[in-house]
């Protein structure tokens, strides 16, 4: 959902022949077309990598924490012309002593439908593989199949799954991690009758939720992950599924499309051998008022009804229940602490503070056209001085606390050293490396936005609206 919020023109369907060419039964696939978005020309997919290159240029401690995002910005900006499909077709992991797991094999490819427009997509490949291979332990291959040349490669320090393979067949490229990836792949695309197209229960969820008219379409196989992932991770996934209250959920679709600025997301859960239909995000009722949270300039937005706290809570649990169980204590502990030193019961002074409305929009437009920052806007239930003062001490005491590690291990002034900190206006900053997101309150709401100054523009318009109504047609 929050991808199309930043790219909301997608295309209007994702091509047939693209579901056509997914291997059947995976653990999850996703689809997507990006290929109507802004062109590149246009600041949509290259003034981020342009700008990483400008920092790591000036600085080797900047080339040396950036480098790995400059290559996967400028590999997305590659995929962005094409309509993709990404599919994981087995998984499995090992339990280790401290009730973690170690992943112990991963079969997963992208499809992409170039149309035989394949050099950008070699070119890049080989620009990753000139940085990141070492020839004493690497070794390609090439194998001839159907007409075309496929290319391996494999690293003596990896176990046997973890090779790689990637060529053309037909108008797709192949890039796939494991040999049974690539060859479920190379025979959807070669078989018609072998594809996820041949699957009746997502046939049935794609026509219920209309996937011909979607930008994005995404399934999991929830039940399989069980099956080959449960008993290795000690019960993880059932505890994640849980948390998330999935538990007696077997499969699930989701769609993104838009309705003018809106992103409206929709689900097919089956759950109890029956198929059960979830408005995730919406278009705006009249309840909403979204000229007086949604500026016009912002290119889409959602809008999700549903209890803040205990999504939050969810969402948190999830999360720690992906932890290994030493991981997770660490963390739970470190919260306690933080809590009574401010005096913070984060259920009742925080969650329980919450509505049931969350916005989620475009405005301010990052200036670098970064995919996935975006500003959220939690609504409170109307006691928001209380809720800030609450936050406010728990954020103090957690300044003091990085403070303190920063004087100990004397990384003050070090600029990836992680901080905390509040400006004259209320506005925190939490900032990992060169950046970092801001969270502030204005009337109802509980703001959060990629950077300090996003968050001062939001704050703006949200205690001064414009009096009539501008916006665009929702």
């Amino acid at each position: 959902m929050i991808v199309a919020l930043l790219l909301p023109r997608l295309a209007l369907a994702i091509p047939s022949d693209v579901v056509a060419a997914t291997p059947g039964t995976p653990l999850a696939a996703v689809w997507l077309d990006f290929s109507t978005t802004t062109p590149r020309d246009a600041g949509g997919g290259s003034a981020a990598p342009a700008f990483l290159h400008m920092l790591s240029e000036a600085s080797p401690a900047i080339a040396s924490k950036t480098g790995w995002a400059l290559e996967s910005l400028t590999s997305l900006a590659i995929l962005s012309e094409h309509p993709v499909a990404l599919v994981v077709t087995d998984a499995a992991a090992v339990a280790l002593p401290d009730g973690g797991a170690r992943l112990a094999n991963l079969q997963l490819a992208v499809i992409i439908k170039t149309n035989g427009d394949n050099g950008p997509i070699a070119a890049q490949i080989q620009s990753l593989l000139s940085a990141h291979t070492d020839p004493t332990h690497s070794t390609i291959t090439e194998s001839p199949l159907r007409g075309s040349t496929f290319y391996t490669l494999s690293d003596s320090r990896l176990p046997d799954w973890a090779t790689l393979t990637w060529g053309p067949i037909g108008g797709f490229y192949i890039v796939a991690l494991g040999p049974p990836a690539f060859d479920a792949s190379h025979r959807a695309i070669s078989d018609p009758d072998s594809g996820m197209h041949r699957d009746d229960w997502i046939l049935a969820a794609h026509r219920r939720l209309s996937g011909d008219d979607a930008l994005i379409e995404c399934t999991i196989d929830l039940e399989k992950i069980r099956h080959r992932l449960g008993k290795m991770m000690a019960g993880k996934p059932d505890a994640v599924l849980d948390s998330l209250g999935l538990t007696d959920v077997d499969r699930v679709l989701w769609t993104v499309r838009m309705h003018d600025r809106a992103v409206i997301t929709t689900a097919v859960l089956r759950r109890n051998n029956e198929d059960v239909l979830v408005p995730i995000s919406t278009a705006a009722g009249p309840a909403d008022d979204l000229r007086s949270t949604v500026p016009p300039s912002a290119s889409s937005y959602a809008v999700i009804h549903q209890p803040a706290g205990k999504l939050l809570s969810r969402l948190s649990g999830a999360y720690l229940a992906a932890k290994s169980p030493g991981t997770r204590d660490d963390i739970r502990r470190l919260f306690a602490e933080l809590a009574t030193q401010a005096n913070v019961d984060f259920r009742k002074d925080v969650l329980d503070r919450l509505a049931d409305r969350i916005i989620i929009h475009t405005y301010p437009q990052h200036p670098l056209h970064v995919p996935l920052l975006c500003t959220i806007l939690i609504e409170t239930d109307g006691s928001t001085n209380e809720m800030r003062a609450a936050v406010d001490r728990l954020l103090y005491a957690a300044h003091a606390r990085l403070e303190a590690s920063r004087r100990d291990h004397h990384t003050i002034g070090n600029l990836f050293s992680p901080t905390i900190d509040r400006d004259e206006r209320g506005t925190w900053h939490i900032r990992a490396g060169i950046a970092g997101p801001g969270i502030a309150f204005a009337k109802n709401w509980l703001v959060i936005s990629y950077s300090p100054r996003a968050v001062e523009r939001n704050l703006d318009y949200l205690l001064s609206p414009p009096p009539t109504t501008q916006d665009a047609p929702e």
